[in-house]
């Protein structure tokens, strides 16, 4: 998980949202010296998880953060939350490599000891 909020506000703003602390830990702000669209954060993240970026999903609702995900190698899905499908095209530079309306056409799943992602795209056009 990488935050662009500081470890403070993170770590009781993710509880709030009723979701545990990443066991491996997580990645904000005050983790790295550039954020997003740099890809310090997704970077960070990976090495946290002890994986490399292109074993990664990245999942964004904003241009900078697809970047900054394609820039660390990772594979991104863009999530039409903040923005519509046709924004996040654009201004994401082909920066994703999937696209859903929101989190509901995202399934996951343990498989073999690996995370296994289902989706429900919507065209790229």
């Amino acid at each position: 998980m990488a935050l662009p909020a500081s470890r403070f506000y993170a770590s009781h703003a993710i509880p709030k949202c009723s979701l545990p602390l990443p066991q491996k830990g997580y990645v904000t702000a005050d983790d790295v010296t550039e954020g997003k669209p740099k890809p310090g954060p997704y970077i960070a993240g990976a090495a946290t998880l002890g994986i490399p970026p292109g074993k990664c999903l990245v999942i964004e609702d904003a241009p900078s953060g697809l970047k900054a995900g394609r820039a660390a190698g990772a594979r991104t899905l863009a999530v039409c939350t903040s923005h519509q499908s046709q924004i996040l095209l654009r201004e994401a530079d082909g920066s994703l490599d999937y696209i859903v309306q929101d989190l509901e056409a995202v399934s996951v799943s343990l498989v073999d000891d690996q995370i296994e992602v289902s989706l429900t795209t919507i065209p790229q056009n």
